[in-house]
């Protein structure tokens, strides 16, 4: 009985710690985010968009990395963080242009809602609202596959098109939690920054397992093989 405990924990201590060090391993590569917000002192918000812009490139990489490095942790004994480095290292190369056009288009949607709200058109603003969710949706799809195959850009963005209904409930869940914990977050719970990104990554690589197998046997040449 002792023997199971003594295995349980130790079990749970390693799960925690990797959550942990992938976690800061996310907050070192977007440092900059958070710094922008409190150091920069600019009243021109195009200039603040600009830069939020550019230290925001690397969200979507570092996010793919995370969930990489802890789907791969499972079955492999290597460190986390040279697992982190090498998803972040096929993930920034092989999704430079979704990248860009997630970040830039996040933002664009965000300026026009700041400039519809502040001219009272509640209903337009709300729509920007809506597409920036939307957008966050599609984005955590499209992470969740390409942490886990190689595909291209291309391919990427059409299975995440084609499974877009099969990861309703993982993506939903995984917003969920993290818009939980951001408002913890806001309501002073700084502490919750050291492991929920981290944790997000983990709830979705566990409740995409069933859709990414299905992509494994019916989208790569090793899954076709096994079918045939």
């Amino acid at each position: 009985m002792e023997h199971e405990l003594g295995l349980k924990f130790y079990s749970f201590s390693v799960a925690l710690w990797d959550i942990l060090l992938s976690n800061a391993m996310f907050l070192l590569f977007n440092i900059f985010i958070p710094f922008a917000f409190i150091s920069l002192k600019t009243k021109n918000i195009l200039v603040l968009i600009i830069l939020m812009i550019i230290f925001s490139l690397n969200l979507i990489p570092s996010f793919i990395a995370m969930q990489y490095a802890l789907n791969k942790k499972i079955n492999q004994d290597q460190s986390i963080i040279k697992l982190f480095l090498v998803g972040y290292k096929n993930s920034y190369r092989n999704c430079l242009k979704a990248n860009l056009f997630f970040v830039i288009s996040f933002y664009l949607f965000y300026l026009d809602y700041l400039y519809f709200s502040s001219r009272n058109l509640q209903s337009v603003a709300l729509l920007f609202v809506i597409l920036m969710i939307v957008e966050a949706y599609f984005v955590m799809a499209f992470c969740t596959i390409q942490s886990k195959f190689n595909f291209s850009f291309k391919d990427t963005i059409q299975l995440s098109i084609m499974y877009i209904m099969k990861l309703t409930k993982p993506m939903m869940l995984s917003l969920g939690f993290l818009l939980g914990f951001l408002l913890l977050v806001k309501n002073g719970a700084w502490m919750t920054l050291f492991f929920m990104f981290a944790l997000v990554a983990r709830i979705n690589n566990k409740q995409s397992e069933q859709v990414c197998d299905e992509i494994y046997r019916f989208h790569t040449k090793e899954g076709l093989l096994v079918n045939e």
